[in-house]
């Protein structure tokens, strides 16, 4: 290996993508985008005539890793545990409308002429939604603890998945061609992954808590990648995708102890070996080869956005949904991302796909990250608009029906399916509960009562405490959210440590996970107590441990601050300084309690950046 050229690749991949991320991010783009811009303008189709990347095959097998790596975390996210906790009807949504995508790109590629094969690994890269821009679109829009967005994420989960199983099923079709045997592929499928569950549920936690007991994060790092890198060569033995035996091995360690500690300590590793696949796959985008495709990516491009839009509203109606929620989950997953890179990565290892595929579904996806946020943002802002048009005897429907489908949800969650099912008293429950929503969906006046009519507003969300935040150090019992915010903190998560229900006396830490309970205006505004003060955070942006300073404030009879307590002043929130101590006549006294009444003549010891130092007042 020439390690100069090495070095030269690299270079130019790092700058390309750092310049061409900034541009993304002043549009107001993903930075996805800007890596494969980066790829492009680097590599063998550049405008610029300069091929800068001496050995593309060098870097599509570091962009391999990045491959590994990126599944890995996702089958972390996932982990077969929340699977399970997931319900109903995000799993029922996931899987309905991302094959019925894939069924409808696959017969639109069939009947533009492409092979039954070919067709497949397109209508696969047009299924499955960008976890990425999502998320990134739901934090932009303040939406992350709205109340849809549970069920959006959990979609997006079951998409992954999704995209696991084709990155499993697509190679046999390259290898097979229409002579698959899908029942022997199944088949292999379900006794691996259970084989893999069964060992690696008992041996692979033990693993990572002994590497983390004696070698701290360093060793658990190793051991995470060992296992990831080593179930993934098992699976390539086994003539699956390397994705798959990431992927699994992801989701049993997201069962373990440490798996928030391994995703931390995953990250930068994803993120460099991710920048490389994105930037690796730009060069192969020809926009030459794009002119004369532009009906076949108009198709595709339709079938993703409105398709796609069309579907997971229908899908979320029939799972029982609430309108708006159905409308703004469906706006957001119009969006082609990273899985559809990686399948068709994986249909050009295995030379599958014409050239003139890569610069359609590069394009797809470039125009469905610039569409999908505006039309998520028109939908959210004209949601009540939109539902309005709808007769109100159709609404009336809808939440009879809703209030069925739950009922249902309810009953099999209360009871032990068939065995409870021949019990009288449930099935009384259940046909009463049938019985009063006829009586809603039949009847002539609004006067229903408030049990039936009255959505379920209340529901669980997940929040972060952020660095900075307003409530980082409280105790519960100091930010009383019941109150304050007519919200309820049932759980509190750190790492190696959770409370359920949570000590009132507990303080909270940055990185702690909160399960609150709540409506989604008032678990919005408690959101924002958790997130940084953004203003206070550019005030003191440039602030660093040499620009601090020791004051001492004198307190004459006419101070402001006479009278008062160091709790009522409140110095630390209001003005970024810390009391040391108060010299009162002989007196030295050194960390103040919070209950100090301030007295004429007394001498307060401060400290804290000099700006905020000569913010306060004098006498």
């Amino acid at each position: 290996m020439n390690i100069s050229s090495l070095l030269i690749d690299l270079c130019a991949i790092s700058l390309a993508g750092v310049l061409f991320g900034l541009i993304a991010r002043a549009l107001k783009l993903p930075t996805l985008v800007g890596y494969l811009f980066a790829g492009y303008f680097i590599g063998p189709h550049s405008p610029l005539k300069v091929t800068t990347i001496s050995d593309p095959s060098r870097i599509h097998s570091f962009a391999e890793l990045g491959i590994i790596l990126l599944i890995f975390t996702v089958g972390l996210d996932l982990g077969f545990r929340r699977l399970k906790n997931l319900g109903i009807a995000p799993i029922a949504i996931g899987f309905f409308e991302s094959l019925a995508i894939w069924y409808l790109a696959t017969h639109a590629g069939i009947a533009l002429g492409y092979s039954s094969g070919v067709s497949q690994f397109i209508g696969a890269a047009v299924a499955i939604s960008s976890t990425t821009v999502v998320l990134a679109t739901l934090t932009s829009n303040r939406m992350t603890t709205a109340k849809f967005s549970d069920i959006l994420v959990g979609i997006l989960l079951i998409e992954d998945l999704v995209a696991i199983l084709m990155l499993v099923y697509l190679p046999a079709v390259a290898q097979a061609g229409d002579h698959i045997n899908f029942f022997q592929v199944a088949t292999q499928l379900v006794i691996s992954i259970f084989a893999w569950w069964l060992g690696g549920s008992i041996i692979v936690p033990k693993i990572a808590l002994v590497a983390q007991h004696f070698g701290g994060d360093e060793l658990l790092l190793l051991a995470s990648l060992g296992l990831c890198l080593g179930l993934a060569l098992i699976a390539v033995s086994l003539n699956f995708s390397s994705a798959l035996g990431a992927f699994v091995m992801g989701a049993i360690l997201a069962d373990s102890r440490q798996s928030r500690k391994i995703e931390t300590l995953i990250k930068p590793l994803r993120q460099i070996f991710g920048i490389l696949f994105f930037v690796s796959f730009g060069t192969l985008f020809n926009p030459q080869a794009l002119v004369g495709n532009m009906y076949t990516f108009g198709i595709f491009l339709a079938i993703l956005v409105v398709g796609k839009f069309a579907l997971s509203f229908l899908a979320a109606i029939i799972a029982g949904q609430d309108i708006r929620d159905s409308l703004r989950v469906a706006a957001f997953l119009g969006v082609a991302g990273e899985f559809s890179f990686v399948i068709i990565e994986a249909a050009v290892a295995y030379q599958f796909l014409p050239q003139e595929i890569f610069p359609i579904v590069v394009a797809i996806a470039v125009a469905s990250v610039v569409i999908s946020p505006l039309l998520a943002s028109v939908i959210g802002k004209y949601t009540e608009n939109i539902v309005n048009i709808i007769p109100q005897k159709w609404q009336a429907w809808h939440k009879s029906y809703s209030n069925t489908v739950r009922a249902v949800h309810i009953f099999r969650s209360h009871s032990g399916l068939l065995r409870d099912l021949l019990k009288v008293t449930h099935l009384k429950w259940f046909l009463g509960k049938l019985a009063e929503n006829y009586r809603d969906l039949t009847s002539s006046t609004t006067s229903a009562t408030l049990n039936r009519l009255a959505p379920w507003d209340e529901y669980l969300s997940e929040i972060h405490v952020e660095h900075n935040s307003p409530c980082e150090g409280k105790s519960l019992e100091d930010l009383n959210p019941r109150t304050q915010f007519q919200v309820n903190i049932v759980g509190v998560e750190r790492e190696m440590f959770s409370q359920i229900p949570p000590d009132p006396k507990l303080r909270l830490l940055p990185n702690d996970s909160l399960l609150v309970y709540g409506n989604e205006a008032s678990i919005a505004n408690f959101a924002k107590v958790c997130c940084s003060d953004v203003s206070e955070q550019r005030a003191q942006k440039w602030v660093t441990l040499q620009d601090c300073a020791l004051r001492a404030i004198r307190i004459n009879e006419n101070h402001q601050y006479i009278g008062k307590t160091l709790r009522d002043l409140n110095l630390r929130s209001t003005k970024s300084v810390t009391v040391l101590a108060v010299v009162r006549g002989s007196d030295r006294i050194k960390n103040p309690a919070a209950d100090l009444s301030l007295l004429a003549g007394d001498e307060v010891f401060v400290v804290g950046p000099s700006i905020a130092l000569s913010n306060l007042p004098d006498f």
